[in-house]
């Protein structure tokens, strides 16, 4: 085995055990998942707990399948014989969806209690309010119990409540989950992303792999390299598809992501015409006794992980974040409004021309035609996309220079998984530079790949125009 496949090995080696040492510190002996949401507490600073005056928090549930939540609770020598534990919708509910007591035992020191209860399979993302109330007890009068407070700014999700009002502050607490049920949510939002990745492979894949099919001359290449050239192919043919149709006074609306889709899809069965199953059989065994088959294994892993990741960290968001996403969401809301390029910005800002560069927003408006999902929801999906596609589209450059599979490989999964850019673009919105860094290193490729050529090849010179100037 050669020292780079050593490398991988061991590397993913290392990733399952972090994996699995993540999994192992947050899972109870009960067996199950607890999630250490908010468990901060600042000493001498806590709520009391008394028959008329209850504590609460409000929260977002992170999976599906909440069945308890421990607040950390500090018993005095008065404190009640039991507390009971109400959850509802929120604040302002009249209903609880749920109640669980606790029976306190003697002797009772600082720490976390579990208020159990059964599981509530629809409870990822879902906003709630829990509070405890506590009774006399044997004494006849309860006293000396609270819950651990935490500063204000120590959980964002909600914040603390005595009797019912909130508080500057934030109990100290942890919420339990079913791993069978948190297994069920993730396997539901797996569907999502597949059909989102779908999508984005019609969008972003198919024309370009079309024009590659019919106007990239010479040698055959890797799988793996056509699919970023194709992403970043695909990604510069729209935006200048938007410019040239605008200059000839047409605004297509969904027929900018429909034709091409169609277009590419029909190139390619024309161009492919002559393959037969069989073709593609001796090619899949040739590949599995090729020296590829283990870095092509390594990259499809290793991907698998880049968009999980990617999709996962956006589950619960409403909207995508920074100030950078309002106006990413308003332009591309303007191109589906006019159904192409614009001068206008009415009726959110009194502009009346347009000279912000478009790719991004041109995608997110694609993507929208296409799938039907809201504007909002479409800058999110589209860029947590970009996000990956931006690890992927090292690949051609580094196999290239490293004159390696495994180089391209360790660049997706150093900037795909190791490295904290690109993936801060989710914090930070700023997906239009991101989508520019998509179709950087295709483009410097095919500009190597054209200056290394010894002969002038016209579809070579054609796609490394199209790109650069799709990238400007």
């Amino acid at each position: 085995m050669t020292r780079a496949r050593w490398l991988l090995l061991t590397v993913a080696a290392l990733l399952v055990v972090a994996v699995a040492w993540i999994l192992l510190n947050r899972w109870s002996a009960t067996g199950l998942l607890v999630d250490l949401d908010q468990p901060r507490h600042t000493p001498d600073l806590g709520a009391a707990i008394t028959p008329d005056q209850p504590v609460g928090q409000t929260f977002v549930a992170r999976h599906g399948g909440l069945t308890g939540i421990e607040f950390l609770l500090a018993p005095g020598e008065e404190s009640p014989h039991s507390l009971s534990l109400h959850l509802r919708a929120d604040p302002q509910a009249p209903d609880d969806l749920v109640t669980a007591t606790l029976q306190l035992p003697p002797g009772a020191t600082l720490g976390f209690y579990r208020f159990p209860f059964p599981a509530l399979g629809d409870s990822h993302g879902q906003y709630y309010y829990a509070f405890l109330e506590a009774s006399p007890g044997a004494a006849g009068q309860a006293g000396g119990l609270s819950v651990a407070l935490a500063e204000g700014p120590s959980y964002l999700d909600g914040a603390a409540y005595q009797s019912h009002e909130p508080l500057d502050a934030q109990t100290a607490f942890r919420l339990v989950y079913n791993p069978g049920h948190v297994v069920l949510d993730l396997l539901k939002a797996m569907s999502g992303w597949v059909l989102s990745l779908l999508a984005s492979g019609l969008l972003f894949v198919v024309p370009g792999w079309a024009l590659l099919a019919w106007l990239w001359p010479g040698r055959s290449l890797a799988w793996a390299t056509m699919l970023a050239l194709s992403v970043g192919i695909s990604l510069s043919l729209y935006p200048l598809l938007l410019l040239w149709t605008d200059l000839l006074g047409l605004h297509l609306g969904p027929l900018y992501a429909w034709l091409p889709v169609s277009a590419g899809l029909v190139a390619l069965v024309w161009r492919y015409r002559t393959w037969r199953p069989r073709q593609g059989w001796d090619h899949l065994r040739q590949w599995a006794r090729s020296e590829a088959l283990w870095p092509d294994l390594g990259l499809l892993f290793v991907l698998a992980l880049v968009f999980a990741t990617r999709l996962l960290v956006v589950r619960t968001l409403p909207v995508p974040m920074w100030g950078d996403s309002y106006h990413h969401t308003m332009i591309a809301r303007l191109l589906v409004d006019n159904g192409g390029l614009f001068k206008l910005w009415e009726p959110y800002v009194p502009l009346k021309s347009f000279t912000y560069h478009y790719g991004f927003h041109t995608a997110v408006a694609l993507y929208h035609w296409l799938t039907g999902l809201g504007t909002t929801e479409s800058v999110m999906a589209v860029g947590q996309i970009a996000n990956g596609l931006a690890a992927l589209s090292l690949y051609p450059l580094a196999t290239k220079l490293g004159r390696s599979r495994w180089a391209g490989v360790m660049a997706v999964l150093v900037a795909g998984l190791l490295s904290p850019m690109p993936m801060y673009y989710v914090n930070w919105g700023r997906y239009v530079q991101l989508a520019g860094q998509v179709i950087l290193p295709i483009a410097a490729w095919l500009t190597l790949e054209m200056l290394e050529s010894r002969e002038r090849r016209l579809g070579l010179w054609l796609l490394t125009a199209m790109l650069v100037a799709g990238l400007l």
